[in-house]
């Protein structure tokens, strides 16, 4: 503020900074109060579900909530009402019966009809007597009808097609859907829909498509689902190329393979020899066969002359290979597009910086550097005057206005946290709850209610995906849950299992949040009756008991009168639980319907009316009565010197009003009660000290523990004029005191028990207190049943039960069969009935045994326990439908007969445990086996065994005879393709077995033919050296043979000795050669 004179000085004038406070402190927005809000959840409702009109930014200090039908708030039009402080729902004139009224002011509608289609009107009256309301609409749309599915073919065989399945309704505007073995269809490779998705065509048709399909028509409100409709695939076999190749017709097929090999080798290798020998023919010297034997001798190297081999060649890896690789990049590519498996990305976290504030951020940058260039660029538009002092690093004015605007007019962003409401938040079993998600964002991508605390896929109830419109149930889900689209969860006709937590997954676009609430069920009340000692009484007369009868423990009785609650008046009197009602002496206003309500935590229950009538009887007639009875007994009240006189004299009369003044009782103030609610409390419930005709406007009321008034036992005092609660010495924490003088004591424990003194302070200072007591019982554990034998003999053991664990002041009681223990000599039960005793038991005390333990809180049963009693078993017989049997024939069936129960029964085969073959078959219990056809291996004794768990029996044998057919061909068993084979090996063996030997029969042959033909030219060559010259021209037509002989030795040793030795000669080869 200082003046545009004043001295230079550093950094920005202070006033700025004032301007920029002032603007902040004009322009901020103040804290609103949400405006009631009514959310119609479905939006678009189907004829004939639930739509439940959500009221939103409820105030907290309300009185009642009252909704109408319509927008007008008129007596006729009223729905249903429900009074806050009192907890009762009234309900009005629109009442149809389908409506529920919840305690958050929500409504709900069942089952609802085209004629619920309009407004409803919702009511608020708050503490202050202000009212606040709000109008919803509600939309229903008809039930669509159910579409039928045609086929044009309902079985077809594997790779054939194509089949079309189309989904017909006479409903427009309707999307469709398909399902396969009810899950949503996924197209596979060959599945084509229309453009509406009407028909569905397949083709080709593979064995995957074989089930069940159903298609789906819905609108924006409901849906319809066909009956499923079974499509047939028929397999085509896909035989081995051996698989139908006996093992006969293998064998036949190899002996005949390898005979023809060793035939071809045996032909090849005589054809070889031939061929060498023919071509020796043409060249017969010596010389030459001699450099034939030698090469012959002395091979070169290791080759042999013949080789055969089998070559694998590694093309079938290469194409296994191949296809393996097919394989794989079929997969792949499958496996990319399958919707089965699903590319999760990771939810983004949230910055630490809102988007709103980094776009704040990047307008002011750009602001500054905008405005930081312009200086640049020029040398004035500051806001400073022309004779202002030099600044240094000092902002531009509109640089702070622009700052000033931005914080100004900038609302932070505030987030408020998910939160679980349940409604009502104690229910009774057989009522519908609600799961409410309050302050849910509205950029959501799915809701997902999930069984328990934890998030996994087996605990899935149901999701809701906001973009989809879609709703699928998971594993947990019951049929009676119901998810809406704002992510509340509707639970109906609830059970005991139903009593758990709830766990809330919403997923955002940015990041995933959750929440858990918890659900608590309470079994129903069964109604109670009321039981009146005398309906009828004379008034001034007197008592009469009026009695509330339940079967149920653990809860809390109040009493109506007239369809309100009971207000004790004088002479009116409640038993310590209050389950009797006391009125002595009876008054005429005491005439009327009485009624008692037994109520657990979430449940209550109403007796039906019991009238009570009062006859009226004056009091001058009961005092004339009384004094005639007085003058029948003692006399008229005249003075014996009294005057004669006609009637009543009259100061009989004055005495009259003299008794009438004397004993007329004046009007007396309702004494101050205490009423313990639940009467008898378990531990770790909530109690509640109710207090009744409190005296209006007191000074203070104070709680104290125990009997006595002292300071050091004050728990709390309340003083309604400043409305200031003052806790004392004796406050534990867990009491609380509301202004209408009642106290709860929260998760009370045995240290609660005792007495509780109320002292209320009027505004003369006068004082009235009253004192209740407070009965805590603990709450039982489940009892366990143990046994001294679990296993017992028949008519030898006996068993002795036991119910545990032992606690005080709690009851036992035994069951057998579900039924209560009969009256039997063999049973026995202890002092405290917590002991049952079985003398010599039989089979038919095997049970199931339960106990039962009980307190005034709880009731608590054990689980079943079954006697396991042991007996001999009688031994069964064995009975054949035919005992001699033809091969192949049947069927023969053997029943094993026992009169025995509850027993396993196992076949015998020669001795050994029955190993079921081919054709044999036995029945679900074992007891009938069996044999079609008949088999040679089936003959030999049979026997069955009958066993329980301590003993077993088994029958005499039974011998089976099996009687062979002749069989007069011992090919008669081999197929067709073993028979060729073996035909085939038999000819190819002949067949070699002659070439063998033919060919030894010529060697044999030749080699006596070549040393014949030795001699002879021995001798030849003697007679020419003799007589002939070689030059003769006569002589040389008449060689007719040669023979050429080696010396083995020689030849080895590589000598040239000209006259070989006799003795060491010998016919290498020999041939004679015809003319």
């Amino acid at each position: 503020m200082e003046p545009p004179s004043g001295p230079s000085r550093r950094g920005c004038v202070p006033w700025s900074r004032l301007l920029l406070a002032v603007s902040l402190l004009t322009y901020w927005p103040l804290p609103t109060t949400a405006q009631l809000t009514i959310e119609v959840v479905p939006p678009l409702a189907a004829e004939g579900s639930d739509v439940l009109l959500l009221a939103h930014n409820v105030t907290e200090k309300t009185l009642r909530y009252s909704w109408y039908r319509g927008e007008r708030v008129e007596t006729i039009q009223l729905i249903a009402s429900y009074g806050v402080a009192t907890n009762v729902t009234a309900k009005g004139s629109a009442h149809s019966g389908r409506e529920t009224l919840y305690p958050n002011g929500t409504l709900l509608i069942q089952n609802i009809t085209q004629k619920d289609t309009g407004s409803y009107t919702l009511l608020i009256s708050k503490n202050d007597l202000q009212t606040e309301r709000q109008t919803g609409d509600l939309h229903v749309h008809h039930p669509l009808a159910r579409p039928s599915l045609q086929a044009s073919n309902t079985t077809v065989a594997e790779h054939e097609g194509p089949v079309v399945l189309t989904c017909l309704t006479d409903e427009t505007g309707v999307s469709i859907r398909w399902f396969f073995k009810g899950q949503s269809l996924l197209l596979t490779r060959g599945m084509t829909l229309s453009l509406y998705n009407s028909t569905l065509t397949i083709d080709p048709v593979s064995r995957k498509d074989n089930g069940d399909y159903q298609c789906e028509v819905s609108n924006r409100g409901n849906s319809s689902k066909s009956d499923p409709l079974r499509l047939h695939v028929k397999y085509k076999p896909t035989p081995e190329s051996s698989s139908d190749l006996t093992a006969g017709a293998i064998v036949g097929i190899v002996i005949g393979a390898v005979a023809g090999v060793a035939l071809i080798a045996a032909l090849v290798y005589f054809l070889y020899i031939r061929g060498t020998r023919w071509s020796s023919h043409s060249d017969s010297s010596p010389e030459k066969l001699r450099r034939l034997l030698e090469k012959q001798e002395r091979p070169e190297g290791n080759s042999a002359p013949c080789a055969v081999s089998i070559v694998y060649s590694p093309g079938d890896r290469t194409v296994a290979t191949a296809v393996r690789l097919q394989v794989i990049r079929g997969l792949s590519n499958t496996d990319f597009h399958s919707p089965r498996l699903t590319w999760l990305q990771p939810p983004l976290r949230a910055q630490s910086v809102s988007p709103e504030t980094r776009r704040a951020s990047a307008f002011l940058e750009q602001k500054f550097s905008s405005q930081t260039e312009r200086e640049r660029q020029q040398t004035a538009g500051t806001m400073e005057p022309p004779s202002g002092p030099a600044r240094r690093r000092c902002a531009p004015c509109n640089r702070v206005l622009l700052a000033a605007s931005l914080l100004t007019f900038w609302t932070p962003p505030t987030t408020t946290q998910l939160s679980i409401e349940t409604v009502p938040p104690l229910a009774a079993e057989g009522s519908n709850v609600l799961l409410l998600a309050h302050n849910v964002t509205e950029k959501t991508l799915r809701y997902s209610w999930y069984r328990g605390e934890r998030v996994e896929t087996i605990q899935l109830i149901a999701s809701y995906g906001v973009a989809t419109n879609l709703i699928t149930n998971g594993p947990e889900h019951s049929g009676r849950e119901t998810l809406y689209p704002n992510g509340t969860l509707l639970i109906q006709n609830i059970t005991q299992k139903d009593t758990g937590s709830y766990t809330l997954l919403i997923l955002k676009f940015d990041l995933e949040t959750g929440q858990t609430g918890s659900l608590h069920v309470h079994h129903p009340v069964a109604q109670p009756s009321l039981q009146a000692s005398n309906t009828t009484v004379a008034e001034h007369e007197g008592p009469v008991v009026l009695t509330c009868l339940t079967d149920e423990t653990g809860v809390s009785i109040r009493w109506f009168f007239k369809g309100q609650s009971l207000l004790l008046t004088r002479g009116m009197t409640l038993s310590l639980d209050n389950s009797t009602l006391t009125i002595d002496p009876v008054s005429r206003k005491d005439t009327g319907d009485y009624q008692c309500e037994v109520s657990n935590r979430g449940n209550s229950s109403k007796s039906d009316p019991l009238r009570l009538h009062v006859k009226c009887k004056s009091f001058l007639e009961q005092k004339f009565s009384s004094q005639r009875g007085t003058q029948q007994t003692a006399g008229t009240m005249e003075p014996p010197s009294g005057p004669a006189r006609r009637g009543c004299v009259p100061w009989n009369r004055l005495l009259l009003a003299v008794s009438l003044l004397t004993f007329w009782p004046l009007p007396t103030t309702a004494q101050l009660t205490i009423e313990v609610v639940p009467p008898l409390a378990a531990e770790g419930s909530n109690i509640l000290l109710l207090a009744h005709n409190v005296t209006k406007n007191p000074l203070g009321c104070s709680w104290y523990r125990g009997e006595r008034v002292e300071n050091s036992q004050l728990i709390v005092s309340y003083r309604p004029d400043t409305n200031v609660t003052t806790k004392g010495p004796a406050h534990s924490g867990r009491e609380t005191l509301y202004p209408n003088g009642t106290l709860l004591i929260q998760n009370v424990t045995q240290k609660d028990i005792g007495s509780y003194t109320l002292l209320i302070t009027k505004f003369d200072l006068q004082t009235e207190r009253q004192t209740g007591h407070l009965h805590v019982h603990p709450v039982l554990p489940t009892p366990v049943i143990t046994s001294n034998n679990s296993k017992p003999w028949e008519h030898e053991d006996t068993v002795v039960l036991m119910c545990g664990p032992e606690t005080q002041n709690t009851s036992y009681m035994w069951w057998i069969n579900n039924q209560s223990l009969p009256n039997s000599t063999r049973l026995e039960l202890s002092e405290d009935k917590r002991t049952l005793t079985v003398f010599n038991v039989t089979r038919k005390d095997t049970g199931p045994y339960v106990c039962e333990a009980r307190n005034p809180v709880s009731v608590r049963r054990s689980d079943p326990f079954t006697l396991q009693v042991l007996y001999p078993v009688a031994r069964p017989s064995l009975q054949a439908s035919n005992t001699t049997v033809a091969e192949h024939e049947g069927p023969v069936v053997l029943t094993c007969l026992t009169n025995e129960t509850g027993v396993s029964i196992r076949w015998f085969f020669k001795g050994q445990s029955l190993l079921l073959t081919r054709g044999m078959t036995l029945s679900l219990d074992n007891s009938t086996l069996t044999i079609d056809p008949v088999s040679r291996k089936d003959n030999g004794d049979y026997q069955c065994e009958v066993s329980n768990r301590g003993n077993s029996s088994k029958s005499d044998p039974l011998r089976l005879h099996v009687k062979y057919k002749p069989t007069p061909e011992s090919s008669s068993d081999l197929s067709a393709g073993a028979i060729v084979g073996i035909v085939i090996g038999a000819v190819a063996g002949v067949a070699l077995i002659a070439a063998l030997v033919y060919f030894l029969y010529i060697r044999e042959t030749r080699r006596a033919t070549d040393q014949r033909d030795l001699t002879e030219h021995k001798s030849s060559d003697h007679n020419h050296s003799q007589g002939h010259s070689d030059s003769s021209p006569e002589k040389v037509n008449e060689v007719e043979y040669s023979s050429v002989n080696f010396n083995a030795q020689e030849l080895k040793k590589k000598t040239t000795s000209a006259s070989p030795s006799p003795t060491h000669t010998e016919t290498i080869y020999s041939e004679v050669k015809k003319q």
